[in-house]
């Protein structure tokens, strides 16, 4: 049961706004809030944890043990969680909310429409690093993957003012060791991706730890847009001895 959280990808949401529903992609403002999940794979679909996400939106769970029902309040808003229908507010949903050791999870889709009916945010990019290793010998390689994933009705645009997306960092005893940048050049030119609807970009790297010793450290980064910098959640990564 527990090999599916052997990876756990640690994320960010990005609330955005698109405006008058244009088919063209839309930027988004880098001010917007943000919230840090963890997402996890689950049947061959990335899911959420629903108690992660209601306590950083303030959102107050109530579960009705008879009709296996969760309420979920948020200000004067109410939405009801079937996980025994599967269904929210009496809407079937495409992939029913999982219940594993006691905690409920939910599928990309359902948190979109919850945070579209609960907040009234407009559309919702999520970012992260993924990586199933969690713990390497000292000197192998990490192997992650930071990954965006449009979860809106609208295509999506990012903007870059360099050739360089991302940036990643190892931090130990908060001090930093080690920077993916650092000794790199980039083409200096504004560069827009566009994500469609359901669309994912990811980037996939190896962290080298030559030189490292057995320890805890910090796996931390941001994706590199133009205004605010989109930071990436910290993921714990344990080097053990050879």
């Amino acid at each position: 049961m527990k090999d599916f959280i052997s990876g756990l990808l640690l994320i960010v949401l990005v609330s955005i706004f698109l405006l008058n529903g244009s088919s063209k992609a839309e930027g988004f403002d880098p001010s917007s809030k943000t919230i840090s999940l963890e997402l996890v794979p689950i049947n061959g679909h990335k899911m959420v944890e629903l108690r992660q996400i209601a306590v950083q939106n303030n959102w107050q769970l109530e579960f009705v043990a008879e009709s296996k029902t969760i309420l979920i309040n948020y200000a004067d808003d109410r939405a009801r969680l079937s996980v025994a229908a599967g269904s929210l507010d009496g809407e079937l949903l495409e992939n029913p909310p999982q219940i594993i050791d006691g905690r409920t999870y939910l599928e990309l889709a359902t948190v979109k429409l919850l945070s579209n009916r609960l907040s009234g945010e407009q559309a919702q990019l999520l970012t992260g690093i993924y990586s199933q290793q969690k713990e390497v010998p000292a000197g192998d390689k990490i192997s992650v993957e930071i990954l965006l994933v449009n979860i809106s009705d609208n295509p999506l645009s990012l903007s870059f003012n360099s050739g360089q997306r991302y940036d990643l960092f190892l931090q130990k005893d908060g001090q930093e060791i080690w920077r993916w940048s650092a000794g790199r050049f980039f083409t200096m030119a504004l560069v827009t991706k566009d994500l469609a609807p359901g669309a994912e970009l990811a980037y996939q790297l190896e962290i080298p730890t030559d030189g490292l010793t057995a320890g805890s450290y910090i796996l931390g980064g941001e994706l590199t847009t133009i205004g605010n910098p989109l930071p990436l959640v910290d993921l714990e990564i344990k080097l053990s001895k050879n």
